[in-house]
C-alpha cells in the first residue's frame, strides 16, 4: 500500500502538466485558413497545399486523441507555410531577416497576447501594405518591403510592457533574383 501511495505522489506533478489541446485545435483552423488564402493569392502551389492539408488531418487526429505531439507537427506546418507567405511570429523575433523589395510580410504572433505595433524604424523601407485594413485575430499586420535598406519593427504587449523586435534587411529583387 505504501508503494502505491509513493507512486501516486511521484506521478502527481506529471498530471499537472497534462496536454491541453485547445490551442492546437485553434491552430488547426488558422492553418487551414492560411492555406486557403495562400492558394487563392497564388503563393502556395496546389500540390504543396494538398500535402499540408494531409499533414493537418494527421495533426488533427493527434489533437483529437490528446497527443501532445500535435504541437510539434503543427509548428512544422506553420514554418513550412511561412516559407510561402512570409508570415513571421515570435520565433523570428530578434533575428536578421532578409526579404526582397516588393515582398508582403505578415506579422502574426497568434499566441493570445494583444501585441501592438509600437514602431517601424524606417517607413520608407517597410510600411503597412494596406493602411486601415482589418487584421484577423492574432495578426498584427501585413507590411510591404518598399525599398532596399535596413529597418526594424517593434511590437509591445501593453499588459506586460514586453517588447519584441524584428530586424529586416530588404534587398532589391534584381540583385538577389
Amino acid at each position: 500500500m505504501a508503494a502505491g501511495a509513493a507512486a501516486a505522489i511521484l506521478l502527481s506533478p506529471l498530471a499537472a502538466a497534462a496536454y491541453d489541446p485547445a490551442a492546437d485545435q485553434a491552430l488547426v483552423g488558422v492553418l487551414d485558413e492560411r492555406i486557403d488564402g495562400d492558394v487563392n493569392q497564388g503563393l502556395l502551389p496546389t500540390d504543396r497545399a494538398a500535402l499540408m492539408r494531409a499533414e493537418i488531418v494527421a495533426a488533427q487526429k493527434l489533437v483529437t486523441n490528446g497527443d501532445s505531439q500535435a504541437s510539434a507537427m503543427l509548428a512544422d506546418i506553420d514554418r513550412d507555410l511561412a516559407a510561402y507567405d512570409n508570415t513571421l511570429d515570435i520565433n523570428e523575433a530578434d533575428r536578421d531577416l532578409l526579404y526582397h523589395s516588393g515582398d508582403a510580410i505578415t506579422i502574426a504572433m497568434r499566441d493570445g497576447v494583444e501585441w501592438k505595433v509600437e514602431s517601424v524604424q524606417n517607413t520608407d523601407i517597410l510600411n503597412v501594405k494596406t493602411p486601415g485594413a482589418m487584421n484577423s485575430t492574432g495578426v498584427q499586420g501585413v507590411y510591404l518591403a518598399k525599398a532596399p535598406g535596413f529597418t526594424a519593427l517593434t511590437l509591445v504587449d501593453p499588459a506586460s510592457n514586453k517588447h519584441v523586435k524584428f530586424r529586416f534587411y530588404i534587398v532589391d529583387k534584381a540583385l538577389n533574383g
